[in-house]
Formats: structure tokens, sequence, C-alpha cells
């Protein structure tokens, strides 16, 4: 298994390892939904993290370019993840342990609040830089959450930043030391208690 789901104190840990680079496949984005089952049933606040030094280096090119339809497949599941994180019931925080794009960055931007880590990691959205087009739902995505004077950087352009420029681009919502980062999404997590969990679904 890729995808781990722990449970404790009213708090969802889901952690994204597969040995790699947490390429997002068909396989691995049935885990990760599986993992967001769980965490649904227990009516919990969900803490999403990767592995060090990556969140997630987008999708698996050999899934993307094995032909039209498993691209489609894959694609058709980003769109779904996301969707599904943006509509989740209950708050979604995600803790960004490196590197993260263009997929990576899809599913940060989808979460309800989203703290990175310091180093020498990049953050965006490099598909034009990669000869491929951004799918629409990830446009749509990055629309929502992007400071407007970074959006054409980040999209047509396929700028990458630093953490701390991520933030400035509306990537992330803020950078902590790497050894902090657990506990500062802990912490984000406990804060979230008091939100109203009708409400936060209503909104």
């Amino acid at each position: 298994m890729s995808v781990d789901y722990q449970y404790e104190n009213g708090i969802a840990q889901i952690t994204i390892d597969d040995g790699k680079v947490n390429a997002m496949s068909a396989g691995l984005f049935s885990q990760i939904n599986a993992a967001l089952d769980k965490a649904e049933n227990d009516k919990t606040i969900t803490i999403m993290s990767g592995r060090e030094g990556i969140f997630s280096a987008g999708y698996d090119l050999g899934e993307l370019l094995a032909g039209p339809e498993s691209a489609l497949q894959i694609l058709r599941d980003g769109a779904a993840l996301c969707l599904r994180l943006l509509q989740f019931p209950y708050p979604v925080i995600a803790a960004c342990t490196g590197n993260a794009y263009p997929m990576g960055a899809f599913i940060l931007m989808s979460c309800d609040y989203r703290i990175g880590c310091s180093g020498e990691f990049k953050l965006g959205m490099n598909e034009v830089r990669i000869n491929i087009t951004p799918p629409l739902y990830a446009l749509e995505v990055a629309r929502g959450r992007l400071h407007p004077a970074y959006l054409n950087r980040t999209v047509v352009t396929g700028e990458m930043f630093s953490p701390q420029d991520s933030v400035n681009a509306g990537i992330l919502d803020e950078v902590v030391e790497i050894a902090e980062l657990p506990a500062r999404a802990m912490a984000v997590a406990e804060d979230f208690k008091s939100i109203g969990a009708a409400n936060h679904a209503d909104t």
C-alpha cells in the first residue's frame, strides 16, 4: 500500500508514500479515495501529507502517455479527487513535505489549508514547460486559489516557485521548518475542531 490512514483523537492523517515521487496513477488515486472514505466515515478533520522531500511529482507519465483511454482515465481521476477535496464535508489540511507539481499542486490547491516546509523545493504547474496542456479543471482550481498577479505566471508560463514564493502566489498558506511541519499541521487541525461540520459542508 502507498497510502496510510491513521485516526486518533478526532483527527485523521493520510500519508502518501509510494517510495518514489508519489506519481499519481489510477491505483494511487483509488487508494487515496479509500482513505478519504474512511475519513468521511469517521467524520473527521484530515491532514494529508506526502513522503519526505516530495508531496507529489504529478501524474504518472507512464499512464498518461500509454494511450487515449489510459490518459482520459487518470485525468478524470485527478479531476474527481480535486472536486472531492473541494467538497469534502470536513476540513482538509495539506502538509506539503517538499516538491509539488503539477497534480501535486492541484491537490494542494484543493485543500482547505496548505502548509509547506522550507527548503530547496519547487511548487507549481509546469505543464507547458514539459509540452503538456494543463487540463481545464486544473485551470479552474488555480483560478480559485492563486493571487491574480500570479495566475498567468503559474499557468501560462509554467513558472515554478520556492515554498515562500508559493505563499505569495497562493499555492500555500504558510511555510514552516520541516521539523515543525507535523506539529503545525496538528495545531491547525485542533483549531479547526471549532468549525461546525454542517456549516463547513454547507459553505
